[in-house]
């Protein structure tokens, strides 16, 4: 029966002319991600896996026999950063080759292990040079003609300088207490400290300023980390697994910082660009330390304090002495005191008990530069104390010259405030007249503004004249004389 359909089929064929099968001009036929993009989803890709995998170098060559122990370490220092799924340890003539891949489940986890790893020291002979695999093909196929970097945008912080505009000109400085886990920054006053920013677990360690005070840079376990601004934002990080010291250059563009530095160990250092986070350049050296002090001074005064304290004898006697005729201008004690800090203006000076050298009393306490004591503060595990460093004033030679000239013309000023800072009203009630100042302030200057918009209304009211300077202009005054008769009394003599 099919036969006879296909004949007839054909027949019809031959009589006329064939169909075309041809698709049309315009048509688009469906592509394969539309047919099977769930399959094409799924295809291995040349790159899959790259991202994630690291190249850890250094690594110490061993044999079959070490070889599991070996791979333990690594687990140990490698997991931390993120779930490993694959490692390969290459290996020739029964040693590894002293180096291996480690493959993450996640790119993030294997960039965390290049930031922590890199410079991680296991023992004297070897340390890791940990990067990415996908960096060789970065640095082999770098251009031969430079091109400038990217310009970063710009991030404001704020006034990082915003402390230098107080009124009342108070120095700052940073508490860290509770043994560790709290960390304040204070204003400084006579009656009592005004706390700025409190914040808990601020820092692992310790706290530095940076030279000008722009800076506080606290220390962490895989680096460091800058703050400043009004509420002291994080500015920028610095990666360096076990930091212990930094230091800032004088212009505080550039910070160094190293670890593991100890009398006579091998310290690793490294140097980065304080508005980037680039490592600018590393280095191994013997690093030393000098940990002892005995004598404090502080040069613009001339005041220096002679600190006695030492594992024999705790009495931490202070003696305030001035140096340029080597005046006693005071005696004093501050038992087990383990710290002298001046003030940027070297007028207050601080000593203390610190919870890292002694377990009990720990306070510190304020001095006048004279040797008067002003304030006992008592800090439950008080730690560090450390004055916020000023930057170098900005006045030229004349104006300084000018203002001392001017001394006693400011001094009626100061000597106003401290008055009123001394005096036994309360805070309450200060802080109102303040507000009620203030206020008086902004309506005078709304008023003036007012007065000023005004002008030319006032012009023209007044037919151009400007009655505004008819007072002020003393040459343009005219002087007149006006007499006239008011009453008139006599009273004979002899009446009296």
């Amino acid at each position: 029966m099919r036969d006879t359909e296909n004949m007839e089929a054909e027949m019809e064929y031959e009589d006329g002319e064939e169909p075309s099968f041809s698709d049309p001009e315009d048509f688009v036929d469906d592509s394969d991600e539309e047919l099977l993009g769930d399959v094409l989803r799924d295809k291995p890709q040349e790159a899959d896996g790259i991202d994630s995998v690291v190249v850890v170098d250094n690594v110490p060559q061993v044999g079959p026999e070490r070889l599991e122990k070996l791979k333990n370490v690594i687990q140990k220092i490698f997991s931390k950063f993120g779930k490993i799924t694959n490692e390969f340890y290459p290996d020739a003539d029964g040693k590894t080759k002293g180096y291996i891949f480690l493959e993450y489940s996640a790119p993030s986890h294997a960039h965390e292990a290049v930031k922590n790893a890199d410079g991680y020291k296991l023992d004297k002979q070897h340390t890791f040079r940990v990067n990415l695999f996908t960096d060789f093909d970065k640095y082999m196929s770098i251009c031969d003609e430079w091109e400038a970097p990217e310009k970063q945008p710009f991030k404001d912080f704020g006034n990082l300088r915003h402390w230098l505009e107080d009124p009342d000109c108070r120095d700052q400085y940073s508490v860290i207490y509770d043994s560790g886990e709290r960390t304040g920054i204070f204003a400084n006053d006579v009656k009592e400290p005004i706390e700025i920013e409190e914040r808990a677990r601020w820092t692992e360690t310790y706290v530095r300023w940076s030279p000008k005070g722009t800076y506080l840079a606290t220390f962490h376990q895989r680096g460091i980390a800058l703050w400043g601004g009004e509420k002291f934002k994080q500015i920028q990080r610095f990666s360096h697994q076990g930091v212990q010291l930094i230091d800032f250059s004088p212009c505080e563009r550039y910070v160094m910082d190293c670890r593991n530095g100890f009398i006579g160990s091998l310290t690793r250092v490294a140097i980065y660009h304080t508005n980037t986070v680039g490592l600018l350049q590393t280095e191994t050296i013997l690093y030393y330390i000098d940990v002892f002090f005995s004598l404090y001074f502080l040069l613009e005064w001339f005041i220096c304090i002679i600190f006695s304290a030492s594992s024999c004898s705790m009495n931490g006697a202070l003696a305030f002495v001035d140096t340029s005729d080597c005046t006693m201008m005071n005696i004093a004690e501050h038992y087990m005191a383990s710290d002298v800090e001046w003030d940027p203006t070297g007028r207050y000076v601080v000593t203390s008990v610190s919870w890292w050298s002694h377990k009990v009393d720990n306070a510190f306490w304020l001095w006048t530069f004279q040797g008067r004591l002003l304030q006992k503060i008592n800090k439950e595990r008080f730690c560090q104390l450390l004055w916020r460093p000023r930057p170098p004033s900005l006045l030229t030679q004349e104006q300084i010259k000018l203002i001392k000239k001017d001394l006693k013309k400011y001094s009626k000023i100061f000597e106003q405030k401290d008055r009123l800072s001394q005096s036994k009203a309360s805070k309450e009630l200060v802080d109102k007249r303040r507000s009620m100042m203030e206020e008086y302030r902004k309506y005078r200057e709304r008023a003036v503004d007012m007065y000023n918009e005004q002008r030319p209304l006032r012009l023209e009211l007044r037919g151009g004249v400007n009655a505004d300077e008819l007072d002020s202009n003393v040459d343009d005054w005219e002087e007149e004389t006006i007499e006239f008769f008011i009453n008139e009394e006599i009273i004979p003599i002899g009446d009296l």
